[in-house]
């Protein structure tokens, strides 16, 4: 061994004693350790949480700016009366509420099971309400600010162009429009009199597919 490798060795075990005077007393308890890893998980988890909300935000505040646009999303999640969709531009995961569509009727068909085996997975069954889209179409209205009830649970059958009806399925590639939901804007005011301090929420809806036979946009 020559001299030259002394100085490392020392420096290699100052180091080490460093981080040994830094690491947890032989003492420590199991609940004590315990205890101190769910804090680490929990901090983890906030600032994953915080990261998450702040590109939200500012993914809010883009789409406010520039205005309602469409995107192409995937299909993450199916429920009875929405679906979630990954919006594969920005990655975000937002929630389409079927109450804010355009729907004459929609229904549910839960999956498939055999052998507790899942055969086919669930499904969502829409039926779009032509009468008002063609109706706004030849006024100049947006189809996306017209109201109507929707059916719950109702029968879904298909027209024959086949253009109204849709089924939404796991893993599905549909168009969505983007926007910032009107009723929490920031620049609202309250009935106080004092600015909404409310943040704009995204509001993602779904688009209907069409047809050359309807000839509805």
């Amino acid at each position: 061994m020559s001299f030259l490798h002394f100085p490392i060795f020392s420096t290699i075990a100052e180091k080490a004693d460093w981080y040994l005077s830094t690491a947890f007393p032989k003492e420590m308890t199991p609940v004590e350790l315990q205890q101190q890893a769910e804090v680490c998980n929990s901090k983890k988890l906030s600032a994953r949480l915080a990261g998450e909300e702040s590109a939200e935000l500012f993914f809010v505040l883009f789409v406010k700016e520039t205005g309602p646009f469409n995107e192409v999303c995937a299909v993450t999640s199916i429920l009875d009366r929405s679906f979630d969709v990954l919006i594969l531009s920005c990655g975000l995961i937002k929630r389409v509420y079927l109450q804010n569509l355009n729907l004459k009727s929609y229904e549910f068909v839960p999956p498939r099971t055999a052998t507790r085996k899942v055969v086919e997975s669930g499904k969502l069954c829409l039926l779009w309400n032509s009468d008002i889209l063609e109706n706004s179409n030849t006024k100049g209205l947006d189809s996306a600010d017209c109201t109507q009830n929707i059916i719950v649970g109702s029968k879904t059958t298909s027209p024959s162009c086949g253009c109204f009806y849709m089924e939404i399925k796991l893993f599905d590639v549909v168009r969505c429009c983007v926007s910032v939901d009107s009723c929490s804007s920031v620049d609202d005011v309250s009935q106080s009199g004092r600015p909404n301090t409310l943040l704009p929420k995204l509001l993602v809806t779904l688009l209907r597919s069409t047809c050359k036979e309807c000839h509805v946009v």
